[in-house]
């Protein structure tokens, strides 16, 4: 017993850290540092065991400094983007589009909500006005533009769940991959969210399916 006194302090100094550690990994405390720790040893792993090549069918395009030089700052007006969209599947030849970009709001910068405002308001009177307006509406609309060179293309677009905002939505769900019932009897453990932020684009966006709403979503834990 006394032996054990004597190296009580050599015993807690090795006992403390693996009590920290067994909490962190259990989920019941969460250590920043040995996340990012964790975080070093995956990208040293990663390094390590990868085939050192490159795969030419992957592509990256890059929002970059010269980008924004050259077309401007960043967000891009939808009707860009289509453009873009369009170059990538009919000169490129693309297969595959993903945006790491979560269109969550509509896109306002052509000015056709104020102008649709002045039609309805104060302009209403001016002959020709509205009419005009409704002419513009095909061009300065950017988010159909936008919607429309995703329509029956291969495009993923980004969105993401959430608990922290009172449960509130924005945008429209795509359908589930699998359904519900497939997770049935399989023991895994679930990630539940129950708001959510996707694309918001106007009604010709029919490749994004129905309003989800009101509802929890899960999904499995890593």
């Amino acid at each position: 017993m006394a032996s054990l006194s004597k190296h009580w302090s050599r015993i807690a100094v090795t006992l403390i850290p693996l009590v920290f550690a067994l909490l962190h990994a259990s989920g019941v405390m969460r250590l920043g540092v040995l996340d990012r720790l964790d975080a070093i040893i995956y990208d040293a792993r990663l390094r390590a065991t990868m085939p050192n090549t490159l795969d030419d069918r992957i592509v990256i395009v890059d929002i970059d400094e010269k980008s924004l030089g050259e077309i401007g700052q960043w967000p891009w007006p939808r009707n860009r983007l289509a453009e873009m969209v369009d170059d990538l599947f009919v000169r490129q030849k693309a297969a595959l589009v993903g945006f790491d970009v979560v269109f969550a709001e509509p896109d306002e910068s052509s000015g056709l909500k104020r102008l649709r405002q002045l039609a309805q308001g104060e302009m209403k009177d001016q002959p020709g006005f509205a009419d005009k307006v409704n002419q513009l509406q095909g061009t300065l609309d950017y988010d159909s533009a936008f919607a429309k060179a995703l329509q029956n293309r291969l495009v993923v677009l980004g969105y993401y769940f959430t608990s922290d905002r009172g449960g509130r939505t924005s945008g429209l769900l795509p359908e589930p991959v699998m359904p519900r019932e497939a997770m049935h009897g399989r023991p895994i453990k679930f990630t539940s969210w129950n708001g959510f932020g996707l694309p918001t684009f106007s009604p010709t966006a029919s490749w994004m399916s129905r309003k989800m709403s009101g509802r929890n979503f899960t999904l499995p834990g890593l």
